[in-house]
């Protein structure tokens, strides 16, 4: 190989690199409690990167449903992405069946696939704050899981948690361009060696 090539293939080998963004291509979250109790929400909040929008409202396209049932005709699933969380107790929040113990869970659906960088999930404060433990899943727009937050804990004085979801790598652009062309020198410089 050439020395001009050989430097041309080194530089686009060595410069690629990876630029950080939320977690990408988000289309639903999938919230289950994380200690085999009932499953009560107030509020869930998923926050878009950059910028900043919570697309986990129901007035921004957002739905929520769930396979478990509803407490009472009170406490359905749509109380979780209403928008309002200044009251977080009974019946202000999504709370599953009673004969669902243990197995409740809220599916929330994006509007559209969304990349995330973090969520908040608001418990109850009236009672039993103790479960306000939850595994959330979160998966694309074909069911393939993408990651999942284990044990956030809202059991605490402000009955919520905040987390921040892992940074998906992917290419940057000027590093995929020198690699690319790299590749076309190499290609080039072998057509023209082949002649």
């Amino acid at each position: 190989m050439k020395p001009v090539l050989a430097a041309m293939f080194f530089a686009a080998t060595t410069f690629v690199g990876s630029a950080q963004a939320g977690l990408i291509d988000v289309k639903t979250a999938v919230i289950t409690n994380a200690v085999n109790d009932y499953l009560q929400i107030s509020e869930f909040q998923a926050f878009e990167t950059g910028t900043g929008n919570n697309v986990g409202l129901a007035s921004s396209g957002a739905t929520a449903s769930t396979t478990t049932g509803s407490w009472n005709g009170d406490s359905t699933p749509g109380k979780a992405i209403d928008g309002a969380f200044s009251d977080l107790s009974f019946p202000n929040m999504y709370h599953n069946s009673g004969n669902t113990y243990g197995n409740g869970n809220l599916t929330i659906s994006f509007a559209s696939s969304s990349e995330l960088d973090s969520f908040t999930i608001y418990g109850r404060s009236d009672c039993c704050s103790f479960r306000d433990i939850y595994n959330v899943s979160f998966f694309d727009n074909v069911g393939n899981l993408l990651y999942t937050a284990q044990a956030a804990n809202a059991n605490n004085n402000l009955h919520m948690v905040n987390v921040a979801l892992p940074n998906t790598a992917v290419p940057e652009p000027a590093s995929l361009t020198l690699l690319g062309l790299g590749f076309l020198a190499l290609t080039a410089s072998r057509r023209r060696k082949q002649s």
